[in-house]
C-alpha cells in the first residue's frame, strides 16, 4: 500500500507539473506570437474590425500620411511612386505583401488594445464610431521614394531585383527600406500578382541575401579597429579564399583581382 501511494503521489505530481509546463506554454505563446495569429489575413475578428473600426493612419517620421482611411477605404498617398516605394513596408489592400505595417500592427491599427482616454470614451459616447490608433514610423517617405529613382538611374541596378536598407546604425532606426521589384498597389492586376520576379515579395525581410560588398565597410573597420596593420598589410586576391579542406569563399564570376 506504501509503494502505491508513493506511485500516486509521483503520477499525480508529474501530471501537475506536466499541466504546469502546458499552462506556461499557452502564456509563453500567446505573448510571442498573439500579435501574429491576429494579423493573420483568416481571423474572423480582423475582418469584423474592418467592418465596424476606422482604421489608425500610419505616418512617417515627419508627419507624412502614409495610410489613411476614407469612407471605408483605405487610401494610400497621392503619388503613384510615393506609394510604390513603401508599399513592401506598408502592405496592400489584397494582403499580398506578407507582414506589413497594415497587418502585422493591425491590433493598434484598429485599436484591440486602446489606451484609458479611450476606452472612457467608448463608454461615454456608445454612439460614435470606433477609430484605431494612429502608428509613426521611423522611416522617411521622401527617402524612399528617391532610392528608386537612383537604383533605375544606374545601369548596373536598372530593372534588377534587391533590396536597399538605410538605417540609423546608432539607434537601429529604418529611414528606409525599399524591395524591388515594386508595384503599386493602387493598380494591381493579375499579371502583377503572378508576375515571375514576384513584386509582392518584400526581399528585406523574405529573404536571405548575401551582403556582398557591403560587408567589407564591416570587414575594415574590425581591422582598423583591432590594430592589425591593415593600412599598410598588401592583400592579394586569387578570386577564392580557402575556409575549410572542403569549402572556399569565391569571389562574384570567379573573378581575380590580383
Amino acid at each position: 500500500m506504501k509503494k502505491q501511494r508513493l506511485r500516486m503521489k509521483a503520477i499525480t505530481l508529474f501530471l501537475f507539473a506536466l499541466f504546469a509546463l502546458l499552462g506556461f506554454y499557452g502564456i509563453w505563446s500567446v505573448t510571442h506570437y498573439g500579435s501574429r495569429w491576429f494579423s493573420y489575413a483568416a481571423n474572423p475578428r480582423l475582418v469584423s474590425l474592418r467592418n465596424n473600426v476606422i482604421e489608425g493612419d500610419i505616418l512617417d517620421w515627419n508627419g507624412t500620411v502614409l495610410a489613411t482611411t476614407r469612407d471605408g477605404t483605405r487610401v494610400f498617398q497621392e503619388s503613384a511612386s510615393a506609394r510604390s516605394a513603401v508599399v513592401h513596408i506598408l502592405g496592400d489592400r489584397m494582403g499580398m505583401v506578407s507582414k506589413g505595417v497594415e497587418s502585422f500592427h493591425a491590433g493598434y491599427l484598429f485599436g484591440v488594445q486602446p489606451s484609458l482616454t479611450e476606452a472612457i470614451r467608448r463608454l461615454t459616447h456608445p454612439g460614435e464610431p470606433r477609430r484605431g490608433n494612429n502608428i509613426t514610423l521611423t522611416v522617411d517617405s521622401a527617402l524612399c521614394e528617391a532610392i528608386p529613382g537612383w537604383m533605375n538611374g544606374q545601369a548596373l541596378t536598372r530593372g534588377k531585383s534587391g533590396a536597399v536598407v538605410v538605417l540609423n546604425y546608432r539607434t537601429g532606426e529604418i529611414l528606409a527600406m525599399n524591395s524591388f521589384p515594386e508595384f503599386d498597389p493602387d493598380h494591381m492586376t493579375a499579371q502583377t500578382i503572378s508576375a515571375l520576379d514576384h513584386p509582392y515579395f518584400n526581399r528585406v525581410t523574405q529573404a536571405l541575401i548575401p551582403p556582398g560588398s557591403t560587408f567589407k565597410i564591416v570587414t575594415a573597420a574590425a581591422a582598423l579597429e583591432k590594430g592589425i596593420g591593415a593600412e599598410t598589410r598588401t592583400f592579394v586576391c586569387s578570386g577564392s579564399l580557402p575556409v575549410s579542406d572542403a569549402f572556399s569563399v569565391k569571389d562574384f564570376n570567379h573573378a581575380v583581382h590580383g
